[in-house]
Parts: C-alpha cells; structure tokens; sequence
C-alpha cells in the first residue's frame, strides 16, 4: 500500500504544475490520496467473482475482448485521419485544421496526407 501510494505520488508530482511548490502541491493533490484509499477499500470489500457467478470464463473472455477492443479505439483515435472522419461525421460544427509543416522540423508523414 504504501508503495502504490509513493507511485501515485510520483506520478501526480512528475505531471503537476506545482512542481516547484510543494504546499501547493499537497494542497492539490491530497483528495487523490484519499480517493485512491476509498476505491481500494471498495475493491478489497466486495467478494470473489465466482460468488457472484458460476462460471468466470465467459466473465474473463468478455474483460480481455473489451480491453483490446478499446486498447484498437485509443489507438486509431489518435490518428488525424480518423479524428477528420469521426468530426466530420458524428461531430456536427467541430472542425479539425490539417496540420501544418514547420520549417527544417520533420512531422509525422500520416497527419500529412489529410
């Protein structure tokens, strides 16, 4: 517990602004703490899986389809070429600029062919 605390920390002090100013982190960062304690508290308190079920596979099957299914999602949401066709078609007024070179700085060749 106390490591995945120090994790947390770690990673919340790594992203925050308050990088230089330690009370205004911790004055930011203390409701992580205490929400990272409730939900281990919920997850450590609810009993095993097979109470709730008789057979777990199907459970197990449908948790790895999911996790790939959105793992393919995150990944082709990232392209400027989906996010165009996504905005276009379900995105009503959002508009997406094609990107632009910069000079003597080398882009990724897939956001140039919009």
């Amino acid at each position: 517990l106390i490591i995945m605390i120090f994790y947390l920390t770690f990673i919340g002090w790594r992203i925050s602004k308050f990088r230089s100013r330690p009370k205004l982190f911790l004055r930011e960062f203390w409701s992580n703490w205490i929400v990272f304690i409730l939900l281990l508290a919920v997850q450590t308190s609810l009993p095993p899986l097979p109470c709730y079920f008789s057979d777990t596979k199907y459970i197990t099957i449908a948790g790895a389809v999911l996790t790939v299914v959105f793992a393919v999602l995150t990944v082709l949401m990232a392209s400027p070429k989906i996010k165009y066709y996504y905005s276009y078609y379900f995105g009503g007024n959002k508009w997406y600029s094609k990107p632009f070179g910069i000079y003597k700085f080398d882009h990724d060749d897939t956001q140039s062919d919009l």
